[in-house]
């Protein structure tokens, strides 16, 4: 068709639906555009935190008072000590976002740091670590320091290193601390207050899992619970659990650590030290940058990690808020160029069938209905009468055999056996023709006889006459 253009309805209706057809795929992918969003979905969940439940305490006597921390209790604070970086499993749901939580209570702490330049040394009075505490609400029961909680623990005696620090513990809401870290550049001495509290607290989440060292928790205040701890049967209290997360808290941290007279680092007893050392060789000893974020992280993940032991109060959940990130795949249609994409088909479409239907084309035209034409262009036992008509136009076939007189009738007579052929004189042979030559001359055809292609040759059975 576009070797030979013809401008001409037929043609140019040919064209345009052969540019359209083929732009109508580019053009429909065109209008679908897909991309990938985030979309921020709100849930609430259910997540255990125990708070201040006697679950995390065990019972000091017949009475039923509050005491000292469980072994899942003191395993939960070395977990949290040496987890900074391990992740914190907060609920099963595949969600992934911030999450906040509370208001809850729990442990926290307040300092006052100051940093004094220095470099390591193994001189007295300059330990890499020491750490004690008091109860400043405690009774004065003694004049000896051993025995008195209003003061503080003697950590300054060697004996400190292998015996370490008894822990006794008070039925009180804080606890005061005083610590001092060699951070490698500089001396941080610190006084702090850990107490009872109540906040909100937050961390980034993957399909449920936190990290430890991500978890941040707000105080909104401090909060006594004295009262509740002073009362018969505080184990089964609303605040039945502060004593054991302050013995947990404090077994993690009382201590210290020192250089020894060949500069090599001695830990001590001090958990502390040893779980959260960096480096620790012949030629290199690096200690921890800071001490109050672990402080922070041993008394905020504690109760999370404590997920064992026999409940003593009920709703030892809280509802959990997440901002769940979801990826989607979002497909958007322009619909304006799909409806005009597919009404230019349709009009395009209809027209070329008006168009073959009802008018004599160049191209067409009625030889889809005239059967003589039909046998001159395009049909035929042996292809088309003319020569190579079935890839011309009509135009094209009576420019070039317009001036041929070709004699139509009967090539082969028909007998009361054998179907005769009707066609046109001087057609080629047909594959498989006994004929010798061409024919050349026709026949009419005889009433009552069978007339049909050569390729259509068909024996008929001898009617016997009654």
């Amino acid at each position: 068709m576009l070797a030979y253009p013809l401008f001409r309805a037929g043609w140019i209706i040919g064209f345009l639906g052969l540019a359209v057809t083929s732009a109508v795929q580019p053009v429909l992918q065109s209008a679908i555009t897909v991309r990938q969003e985030r979309q921020i979905v709100p849930l609430g969940l259910p997540i255990y935190h125990p708070q201040f439940n006697g679950s995390l305490a065990q019972s000091d006597s017949a009475a039923m008072n509050a005491a000292g921390p469980t072994t899942i209790s003191r395993r939960s604070a070395v977990a949290a000590l040496m987890g900074e970086k391990s992740g914190l499993r907060y609920t099963d749901a595949n969600v992934t976002g911030i999450a906040n939580f509370g208001p809850v209570n729990y442990l926290d702490v307040s300092c006052n740091i100051e940093a004094v330049p220095g470099n390591k040394s193994n001189l007295n009075g300059w330990d890499l670590y020491n750490f004690t505490y008091r109860y400043p609400d405690a009774e004065h029961v003694s004049d000896d320091p051993r025995f008195d909680l209003t003061q503080f623990r003697d950590v300054s005696n060697t004996s400190v290193l292998d015996n370490g620090v008894e822990i006794s513990l008070a039925a009180k809401s804080k606890v005061e601390v005083q610590a001092v870290i060699f951070n490698n550049t500089h001396y941080l001495r610190h006084l702090c207050m850990v107490q009872t509290a109540i906040g909100s607290c937050a961390a980034h989440i993957t399909a449920g899992t936190g990290s430890m060292g991500d978890l941040a928790c707000m105080r909104d205040q401090f909060i006594n619970v004295d009262s509740d701890l002073e009362k018969a049967g505080s184990f089964y209290g609303p605040a039945g659990g502060v004593i054991s997360l302050f013995g947990s808290f404090l077994e993690v941290f009382v201590g210290k650590a020192v250089l020894d007279i060949r500069d090599r680092l001695n830990p001590g007893q001090s958990l502390f030290v040893m779980g959260t050392l960096v480096a620790d060789t012949d030629k290199t000893l690096v200690m921890p940058s800071d001490l109050l974020s672990h402080m922070q992280r041993v008394l905020w993940v504690t109760p999370l990690l404590a997920k064992f032991g026999t409940p003593e109060q009920e709703a030892l959940n809280v509802t959990m808020s997440v901002l769940d990130e979801r990826n989607v795949i979002v497909y958007k249609i322009d619909k304006p160029r799909i409806i005009v994409t597919v009404a230019v088909l349709l009009v395009i479409g209809l027209g070329c069938l008006v168009y073959l239907s009802l008018c004599n084309s160049g191209a067409c035209g009625r030889l889809t209905r005239d059967s003589l034409v039909h046998s001159l262009t395009v049909a035929g036992p042996n292809g088309p009468a003319i020569k190579g008509a079935c890839l011309a136009s009509l135009d094209e076939i009576l420019d070039k055999a317009g001036g041929e007189k070709l004699k139509f009738g009967v090539l082969l007579e028909a007998t009361g056996s054998v179907d005769g052929h009707l066609g046109f004189a001087e057609q080629p042979l047909a594959p498989g023709s006994h004929e010798s030559s061409p024919v050349t001359s026709v026949g009419k055809p005889v009433p009552g006889r069978w007339y049909g292609g050569q390729g259509g040759l068909r024996k008929k059975k001898p009617q016997v006459e009654v």
